[in-house]
């Protein structure tokens, strides 16, 4: 499990947003584009998937602070399974204690189990890009830090 970025961005259809969401998976970054329909109720969405993972998904936000988060409640289908999952979406990747108190009582008051309520560590931001292989980001780090003392050394003399 780890940490998603999600980029939300309009769409030309008045009732659909888009949603892009960055994620690594074993090493490589991963890129999937959903498309959000809007119902009656403000905060309340469905998506529906045709693709690799066929499924559906209502979603309903909860509450939410414009500047800082929103809770999520989630019901998904796949064909016969159905489950249910909360998630908290931040504006920053740190947010303060009392966000994470709150979301965790809201997640017990759904339902969620206290030891099925993760806060995962930060692992680094997924911009998607073919993985490059160690040796070379790590030749590349060195070079880019050399040339940055040569530069504060030159800056300096």
């Amino acid at each position: 499990m780890t940490i998603h970025k999600i980029v939300l961005s309009t769409s030309e259809e008045s009732n659909t947003f888009i949603g892009t969401f960055h994620y690594d998976r074993n090493g490589t970054c991963i890129q999937h584009v959903g498309r959000y329909m809007m119902k009656d109720i403000a905060g309340h969405f469905v998506f529906n998937s045709t693709g690799a993972y066929v499924g559906a998904a209502d979603i309903r936000v909860v509450k939410v602070n414009y500047q800082e988060y929103a809770f999520l409640l989630i019901n998904m289908s796949k064909g016969v399974n159905h489950s249910k999952s909360v998630n908290l979406y931040g504006r920053t990747r740190k947010l303060t204690k009392e966000t994470t108190e709150e979301f965790k009582e809201f997640a017990l008051r759904q339902g969620i189990p206290e030891d099925m309520i993760l806060f995962l560590p930060e692992k680094g931001a997924c911009v998607p890009r073919d993985p490059i292989p160690e040796s070379s980001v790590k030749d590349r780090k060195r070079r880019a830090l050399d040339k940055m003392r040569k530069g504060l050394s030159l800056a300096t003399s």
